[in-house]
């Protein structure tokens, strides 16, 4: 339990505010030049992300976001293992008030099926390991497939490049990333 005399009133005084974000609470309000996050790569190596380098992948991941129609309260899913790509996906749909619907990475195509069918995502963030994995039947997207926003491989077909959206370039190409306020 927290108390006034702990200086538990500080906690009120950052989380406490009316329209605060998770991405402001977990990144925003740090200094840019401390480090945000050490993720440990496929091949045991770190990678150091700073505040400042996670805001601008964040915000530029943001706008791509809107760009695709992605608004305040719809459902985006995310189909990857833990990575820096993922962590910049969940402070983009946190900050825009977007719910996660993580996709377990070991289900199988019918279980896949139903947990778009049953949550009603727009699109679907997910590592190119798992691509496959959101084919529907006969293995061709169609009209009902939701949009797939590919990271750490290459977009196919009608599939989005997480590192176009997170760096901002070809489709997502913008003058300068979107202004934290605007977002």
């Amino acid at each position: 339990m927290i108390h006034a005399h702990d200086g538990g009133d500080g906690l009120l005084d950052s989380f406490g505010v009316p329209g605060v974000s998770a991405a402001q609470l977990l990144c925003v309000r740090h200094p840019g030049e401390n480090i945000a996050f050490t993720v440990t790569d496929a091949n045991l190596g770190t990678i150091d992300l700073t505040y400042s380098e996670l805001r601008e992948k964040f915000a530029r991941f943001t706008a791509a976001l809107c760009s695709l129609g992605v608004r305040r309260g719809d459902h985006v899913a995310t189909l990857m293992g833990k990575s820096v790509e993922l962590l910049i996906a969940l402070l983009g749909m946190w900050r825009l008030e977007v719910s996660n619907v993580p996709l377990p990475t070991g289900s199988t195509h019918d279980q896949m099926a139903l947990h778009l069918q049953s949550s009603g995502v727009r699109l679907v963030i997910c590592g190119a390991e798992h691509r496959r994995k959101l084919l529907p039947q006969g293995g061709i997207p169609n009209d009902a497939s939701p949009l797939v926003v590919v990271a750490r491989g290459e977009a196919f077909g009608y599939d989005v490049a997480f590192s176009e959206m997170a760096a901002g370039i070809g489709a997502f190409a913008q003058d300068g990333a979107a202004p934290e306020q605007d977002l």
